[in-house]
């Protein structure tokens, strides 16, 4: 009953982990990688959400990859705690690029992304190119 309350008071990613089989979980992500030699991602072959994160069924249950790898190859994870990815790649699962960080942390990086600042910019083309048309309409 308990479990049920988190489900809906809480999102997802913020449920404690439940017990692992560590080395069973560490076969199954060095299994499912490809390793990019110029960027050292480990770029993950398997399932993705429609985000883009790698996932993997642990108990039945789909998991972010990235946050397993973290917890497997580095530290446990807390359910407060967001798992950031340093090379700017969804689907690596590289521990080494991967480092804890709050939301608040997570949504200021991902703010400074450069592809962020690309959508600005067309958007911004876009509201000027909306705002030429408007005035063309005005004077005819």
């Amino acid at each position: 009953m308990l479990f049920a309350w988190y489900k809906i008071h809480f999102p997802v990613h913020l449920i404690v982990m439940q017990p692992i089989n560590k080395p069973a979980i560490k076969q199954r992500l060095l299994s499912n990688i490809s390793k990019d030699t110029k960027t050292k991602c480990w770029n993950w072959l398997g399932c993705r959400d429609d985000k883009g994160y790698a996932r993997l069924k642990i108990n039945y249950k789909s998991e972010r990859a990235h946050r397993l790898s973290y917890h497997i190859f580095t530290s446990d994870v807390k359910a407060y705690e967001v798992v950031h990815h340093t090379c700017s790649n969804k689907s690596c699962i590289n521990p080494k690029h991967l480092r804890l960080v709050s939301p608040q942390e997570n949504t200021a990086e991902m703010l400074e992304r450069r592809h962020y600042h690309k959508q600005i910019a067309e958007l911004q083309q876009e509201v000027e190119r909306l705002q030429k048309d408007r005035c063309k309409c005005q004077s005819q």
